[in-house]
């Protein structure tokens, strides 16, 4: 399934893009944005910070024996696995996380929203949304 990707930044124009599937959302944001979703236990903590593990990783692996990293665009944080959001929507807010807005639609909703959006730059997303499903095609 097509998944249309409508990123509205704060000041440049409006991009649409598209993937076909989750593994491609997860690829383009490690591309794009250093996106990294890993499962750590305290040896791959230990391998990482040596004695001076964070406290916040310290905390949930002696509690849980695992913690979820999450990393892009040079910030990484640390989840334990009941928290932590799954690697697809981490994914997707490693897109979306310097943008005004941003959007994951199937085509047809996208249509349907970018002939509805009034919101901040509409006339420059339908043009892109436009350019998009031209060349798409």
């Amino acid at each position: 399934m097509k998944t249309i990707i409508l990123e509205i930044p704060h000041q440049s124009r409006p991009v649409v893009w598209s993937v076909n599937n989750d593994q491609e959302l997860i690829e383009m944001a490690s591309n794009v944005h250093d996106f990294c979703y890993q499962e750590w236990t305290m040896q791959n903590a230990i391998d990482c910070f040596g004695d001076e593990i964070p406290d916040e990783y310290n905390d949930i692996l002696k509690k849980d024996k695992k913690v979820i990293v999450v990393g892009w665009s040079g910030q990484t944080e640390c989840y334990s696995l009941k928290d932590a959001n799954n690697e697809i929507d981490a994914a997707k807010e490693a897109i979306s996380h310097d943008l005004a807005n941003c959007f994951f639609l199937e085509l047809n909703e996208a249509k349907q929203f970018v002939e509805s959006y009034n919101g901040h730059q509409s006339v420059e997303l339908r043009k892109a949304f436009n350019d998009f499903i031209e060349f798409d095609e």
